[in-house]
């Protein structure tokens, strides 16, 4: 909503705000179910890119570009832990839809292929 009224600077603390209280939701929540986790994840990831889209408006690209990192550590570890999920819960003969053998790696499946 902040976004649309232009008003970056109040969206940019909305999004830190966000983040911070996912943060602290990680102590208190302790174990969750695994399709939460992913969820909690695909989220963080979110709030990390949009934030980062904020902060490059408003001119503080050191800022944004620490976003854009924590983004991208996040969904690495968001795809490899789906990678893994599907893996365990997968066919012996490898992944139909990735084409990656049981026993590779996400990472280095994307490498091998470009």
């Amino acid at each position: 909503a902040f976004q649309q009224m232009d008003s970056h600077d109040e969206c940019a603390s909305y999004l830190d705000a966000c983040i911070f209280n996912l943060k602290q939701s990680d102590i208190i929540k302790g174990t969750v179910p695994i399709h939460v986790h992913l969820k909690d994840l695909k989220y963080r990831c979110r709030l990390h890119l949009q934030l980062c889209g904020i902060l490059s408006q408003l001119n503080q690209h050191k800022r944004a570009l620490k976003h854009a990192k924590s983004a991208l550590k996040v969904m690495n570890r968001l795809f490899t832990e789906t990678y893994t999920l599907a893996e365990t819960h997968g066919s012996q003969g490898g992944n139909s839809m990735t084409g990656v053998p049981n026993g590779g790696s996400f990472a280095s499946s994307v490498h091998e292929s470009h």
